[in-house]
């Protein structure tokens, strides 16, 4: 069975990083984790990773991701025909507020006399409605971890904006 390992690898490959990363994620080609386990090379793309993700290593035992990355926030088992596969899941999130921008405008209620003397009363643009812009940013890493040893990893990054 030790002959199929690379094939099984690269199954559990496809299923943990099919679909996983948000469509809103501005993620570059470049960042995209390898599909397959022999393409994984000794260390992921420093261009990629800015993190302490960029320093693992394939083969790195979970004690030593442990070292670098602490604890993840949610380990997920996945099935595996010949040994131990998990997801290890960590989350990073950060806001900075950005430029002061309109959101909207304050209607005014205004009355005017009109020719034959009526008053009628109407709605027009007012001041603009000013607000803090926020951009969040959620960075998630999925770490493949199987029998103990670090394969792998898949990077998203989901941006959102609030205002304050």
């Amino acid at each position: 069975m030790r002959n199929h390992r690379p094939c099984l690898i690269a199954v559990i490959l496809t299923v943990m990083l099919g679909g996983c990363e948000t469509p809103s994620a501005n993620v570059p080609p470049a960042a995209a984790a390898p599909a397959a386990p022999e393409a994984a090379g000794a260390q992921a793309p420093k261009a990629a990773l800015s993190g302490p993700e960029a320093s693992l290593r394939k083969g790195m035992t979970a004690a030593e991701v442990r070292k670098i990355m602490g604890a993840p926030r949610e380990i997920k088992p996945m099935p595996s025909p010949s040994g131990t596969a998990e997801v290890w899941v960590y989350v990073r999130s950060s806001s900075h507020t950005g430029d002061l921008v309109q959101v909207g405008q304050r209607m005014v209620q205004v009355t005017q006399q009109v020719a034959d003397g009526r008053l009628v009363t109407s709605q027009v643009p007012g001041d603009p409605i000013i607000m803090q812009e926020v951009k969040n940013e959620e960075e998630t890493i999925s770490l493949l971890m199987f029998d103990g040893a670090f394969v792998t990893l898949k990077r998203s990054v989901a941006h959102s904006k609030d205002y304050q």
